[in-house]
């Protein structure tokens, strides 16, 4: 709350600053990532980079065609979406966008 609508949709953040996650234990991988941000994907507790991808591109492409073709690019306004971003003068979709691309250039 007060971005989920309702309670039952919240849970804790994860992942916020989370900046030396590790391998899974067995894996021997022998380094960290910084895994801060993005999105879960299917309510799994997961982030997948190609998952992320299509739905990045399908927000950027919704956002691109509203503005050359559509009526309604205000909808997209900064202040109109219940996220942490809205008032920084970038419309709210793109600040959305923003969040996801940041944490797919890190992986």
């Amino acid at each position: 709350m007060p971005f989920a609508g309702s309670d039952k949709w919240t849970h804790p953040a994860g992942h916020v600053l989370d900046k030396n996650a590790t391998c899974a234990p067995g894996a021997n991988c022998g380094y960290t990532l910084d895994v801060a941000g993005g999105w879960y994907d299917a309510g799994d507790h997961g982030k997948y980079v190609v998952n992320a991808g299509i739905t990045v591109w399908t927000l950027l492409n919704w956002y691109e065609r509203t503005r050359v073709f559509g009526s309604s690019i205000d909808d997209f306004g900064d202040g109109k979406f219940q996220i942490p971003e809205n008032a920084n003068r970038i419309p709210d979709l793109l600040d959305e966008v923003r969040w996801e691309l940041e944490f797919l250039m890190k992986m």
